[in-house]
């Protein structure tokens, strides 16, 4: 609380709620006392107020950053104010300043992506080829490519170790990096058909570049997970689900495909999907994506053939989380909010309780966006070159 110590110690503001182990906010927190957990690591802020006369001041502002930094020094994470989440970050890291460390710019900057292990991998290509009329990506890149791997503290969220590896000169256009038993997996997003002698888009190599398998994938790839039991799960924009770079037959037709470490083919999704917009593998395995045009949520578990249908009543997001207990799916809020994120619960296999959410770091609100997510981990960058992590 905040009292006026000029006026006789006057009560002139106040915050108040429950701690609790539960995600989503929920009207029973008014009126069950029992639902308070003291250990809890989840606080629900159940009010905030301040007398008409002392507002406009920065009171509310600063009763809310104290009893945030009060309550992460007790391990509580994440803080609802009744349908608003509060995610406050313990690091950043300045992305800019790392890339500069191994001589690299953002011009020679490709990609991040989290890996199955739980490392962060940042690609990078000495020349970036131009887009062919400023619109098409070449297939092929023929420059020098290079990782660095980031073993990251989920927890503290700050990086404890970092490893930097030369590939040498690649022959292809490499758009996405995830880690495979053999060394490291690197995809194109882009193949040519070349009547019926398709590039390979996807090689598998050592930390030195050695090649040691390539294959095709396909053409139009937006997406690219590893997974140590499923194999290599692959999502497709529109030009490879309908065709283009002379496929007629794209092997993305299906929208969603799981292959084998040598382009076995695995699964594919069973949806009239135009566009996989968004995806991620869960904590137990299953692959969930979102899709265009009917913007709906599947979570495919392609051990029992199941695919569980969800209506997030979203259109257009990029982004997609999901909590390590498989309970809570995160969402961008879509076109023109792609920096804006909602949380909904999974109740009798339907999305509930929608929350919005807001990022804080140093009591401050961050605009952030998605880079990368894989399962509950997570990779957020402000301002472009502000990156914070967070496992949810």
């Amino acid at each position: 609380m905040i009292k006026d110590r000029e006026n006789d110690g006057k009560i002139v503001g106040f915050l108040n709620g429950i701690a609790t182990n539960e995600r989503i906010f929920r009207d029973e927190f008014f009126t069950d006392e029992s639902l308070h957990e003291p250990d809890g690591e989840t606080v629900m802020i159940m009010g905030l107020d301040v007398l008409r006369e002392y507002r406009k001041m920065g009171l509310a502002r600063e009763l809310v950053f104290n009893y945030c930094r009060k309550e992460q020094a007790r391990v509580r994470r994440n803080k609802f104010m009744n349908k608003k989440l509060l995610i406050e970050f313990k690091n950043h890291i300045d992305l800019g300043d790392l890339i500069k460390k191994y001589n690299h710019s953002f011009d020679e900057y490709v990609t991040m992506q989290i890996g199955f292990d739980g490392n962060v991998y940042i690609l990078f290509n000495k020349n970036i080829p131009e887009r062919i009329d400023g619109m098409f990506v070449p297939t092929e890149s023929n420059s020098n490519y290079s990782v660095l791997l980031l073993q990251i503290d989920w927890n503290e969220e700050k990086i404890i170790n970092e490893k930097y590896y030369d590939l040498g000169v690649q022959k292809m256009n490499y758009s996405f990096v995830q880690p495979i038993s053999e060394g490291l997996l690197l995809v194109s997003s882009r193949c040519r058909f070349n009547k019926g002698n398709p590039e390979n888009n996807a090689a598998i190599v050592d930390f030195n570049g050695n090649i040691i398998d390539e294959f095709c994938l396909g053409d139009g790839i937006s997406h690219c997970f590893v997974h140590p039991d499923l194999g290599i799960v692959i999502g497709y924009f529109d030009e490879g689900v309908f065709g283009n770079y002379g496929w007629n037959n794209p092997l993305g037709a299906c929208g969603v495909r799981v292959w084998g470490r040598g382009g076995q083919d695995i699964w594919q999704a069973d949806k009239n999907i135009y566009d996989c917009y968004a995806m991620n593998i869960s904590e137990t395995g299953t692959i969930w994506y979102y899709y265009y045009d009917e913007f709906k949520l599947v979570n495919a578990s392609i051990n029992n053939s199941c695919e569980r249908e969800y209506v997030p009543e979203i259109d257009g997001a990029v982004s997609l989380i999901i909590s390590k207990d498989n309970l809570t799916i995160m969402m961008d809020k879509g076109y023109d909010a792609n920096d804006e994120f909602v949380a909904k619960k999974i109740i009798d296999d339907k999305l509930c309780d929608e929350v919005h959410i807001s990022f804080m770091y140093q009591g401050k609100c961050r605009k952030v966006s998605l880079i990368s997510s894989y399962g509950s981990k997570a990779a957020f960058v402000e301002n472009g070159t502000c990156l914070f992590l967070r496992s949810f």
